[in-house]
C-alpha cells in the first residue's frame, strides 16, 4: 500500500475511480475526444452498451469517462497521439494469450512480499543495522519475500548509490531465507539497468520498475522503455503498473509486454481489480501482485499470485493468515482478518503511510528512525492514533503465541 495521492476532480465527475491518475478533461476539445473514443472502443468492446450513441450531454460524458477508465482509455486524453492498440494484441485479448514457460525459481515468486521500509540514523545516512533488525523481524512474521527498493523505501528520495548499498545489504541480510525481487525504477533507463545489473550480482530473483515519471513520456517511449530494460537486463522484469502516480496501463499493453521472454508480471497497485481479472484470465501463467494492501483478500479472490506491500513490514504475518484463511475457503474469518488490518491502514493514511509505519515499527520494539523530508515528523497525537489501532493486532498475536 503506498500513499494516497489526491487527485483533482471535476464538479460533475466526482464519482470517477480515484485511481485514474490523469487530469480529469475539461475543455470542448478534451470531451470531443473523450467521444470519439468512447465511440470507437464501445462499438468493439461493448457492442451493446448505449455508449455508441454518444452525444454532447454532461451525464453521457461522464459515463463515457467511466467506461474508458475501465479499458484503459481515458490517459490518451493526455496523449492524443497515441496508437489504437489493434492487430495481433487485440486478438491475443480475445482469444487468451499463449502460455509463458517460466522456470521453477521464477513460479515461486507468488506470496506475500514487504515492500521493506528504509531505516535512517539521526544523521539522515541509512541505517545498516536497523535495516538488518527489520529483515529479521520480518522473516519472523512468516512472509514468503522481500521487494526493496520501491516507493516505500523512500527510494526516490535516495541517490543511485545509496539504493544500490541497499540493494546490496540487503541481500546479504536475507539471501537464502526470502526471496528477493529489487525495485530499480527510475526516471533515466541507463539508471535502471545500473541497478537492475546490482541486483543480478546480488543474487536478486527478479527486477521490478515503476514507470518513468514526471515527464510527459509517449506511450511508445514508455513502451520502449520497458522493452529496452527486459532486453539488456539478467534478471526477470515485472512492470509495476501503479496509476495514481504514473501513467496509467490498459490490460491489453500489459498483456502485450507479457508476450516478452523476459518479462514475468506485474505488480498492480491500482483499485481497478476489474483489470486485475482481465489480466489474469488473458495472461494466466503471470505473475499479478496486488498492491493495495487494504485490498488484499478481495484481489486474492479475483486472482492475484501474491502482494507487495508497505504495511507488511510491520503485519506481514496477519496477510499470510488472510491468504491461508482464503485457501481454506474460511473467508468469512479472512475478512475479519482484512478488517483489523484496514483499521490499521486507515490510521496510516491519516497520519501518512510511511512516517506511520515506521512509528509502529518504533513501538513494536523495531526502531527505524524517522522519514526523510519532506515528509513530516509525526506528533505525540499522531503515536495515540497508532497506539489504538494497534491495540487490536497486539491481541491478535497474543492469541496466536
Amino acid at each position: 500500500m503506498d500513499d494516497r495521492i489526491a487527485l483533482d476532480q471535476s464538479e460533475g465527475l466526482k464519482n470517477l475511480p480515484r485511481h485514474i491518475g490523469t487530469r480529469v478533461p475539461n475543455s470542448r476539445d478534451d470531451k470531443a475526444v473523450l467521444s470519439e473514443l468512447a465511440q470507437q472502443k464501445s462499438a468493439e468492446m461493448f457492442p451493446m452498451n448505449p455508449l455508441g450513441t454518444v452525444h454532447d450531454g454532461s451525464a453521457v460524458e461522464c459515463a463515457a469517462e467511466i467506461r474508458l477508465a475501465h479499458i484503459g482509455l481515458l490517459p490518451q486524453i493526455q496523449e492524443r497521439r497515441r496508437p489504437r492498440l489493434q492487430g495481433p494484441i487485440k486478438q491475443r485479448l480475445t482469444q487468451g494469450s499463449p502460455k509463458m514457460t517460466l522456470n521453477s525459481s521464477v513460479k515461486n515468486l507468488g506470496g506475500i512480499h514487504a515492500a521493506l521500509l528504509t531505516p535512517f540514523d539521526k544523521d539522515d545516512a541509512i541505517d545498516w543495522t536497523s535495516t538488518e533488525a527489520l529483515v529479521q523481524f520480518i522473516i519472523r512474521q512468516g512472509v514468503h519475500g522481500l521487494y526493496v527498493g520501491g516507493s516505500s523505501g523512500e527510494a526516490m528520495l535516495q541517490s543511485i548509490d545509496e539504493r544500490a548499498a541497499c540493494l546490496r545489504h540487503v541481500a546479504d541480510c536475507a539471501r537464502g531465507k526470502l526471496k528477493l525481487i529489487a525495485h530499480v525504477g527510475a526516471v533515466a533507463t541507463r539508471d535502471v539497468l545500473k541497478l537492475a545489473e546490482v541486483a543480478h550480482s546480488s543474487g536478486y530473483e527478479a527486477i521490478s520498475a515503476v514507470t518513468p515519471y514526471y515527464y510527459p513520456f509517449s506511450r511508445a517511449e514508455v513502451m520502449s522503455h520497458y522493452r529496452t530494460v527486459a532486453d539488456n537486463a539478467a534478471l526477470p522484469l515485472i512492470i509495476y503498473n501503479f496509476p495514481a502516480i504514473t501513467q496509467a496501463f490498459s490490460v491489453a499493453e500489459l498483456a502485450n509486454l507479457l508476450q516478452h521472454k523476459n518479462i514475468i508480471g506485474v505488480k498492480h497497485t491500482s483499485t481497478d481489480l476489474f483489470a486485475l481479472e482481465r489480466l489474469r484470465r488473458h495472461c494466466p501463467d503471470a505473475l499479478i501482485y496486488n498492491g493495495y494492501d487494504e485490498m488484499w483478500l478481495a484481489g486474492l479472490s479475483m486472482g492475484a499470485s501474491g502482494a507487495i506491500g508497505t504495511t507488511y513490514n510491520l503485519m506481514g504475518d496477519v496477510f499470510v493468515a488472510i491468504a491461508n484463511l482464503h485457501e481454506q475457503a474460511h473467508n468469512a474469518e479472512a475478512l475479519e482478518l482484512q478488517k483489523m488490518a484496514n483499521v490499521i491502514i486507515e490510521a496510516l493514511i491519516e497520519v501518512g503511510v510511511i512516517p506511520g509505519c515506521k512509528m509502529a515499527l518504533d513501538m513494536m520494539g523495531v526502531p527505524v528512525g524517522i522519514a526523510r523530508p519532506p515528509f513530516r515528523q509525526l506528533t505525540g497525537e499522531d503515536r495515540a492514533r497508532m497506539e489504538t489501532a494497534l491495540t487490536p493486532l497486539l491481541k491478535w498475536r497474543e492469541g496466536q503465541a
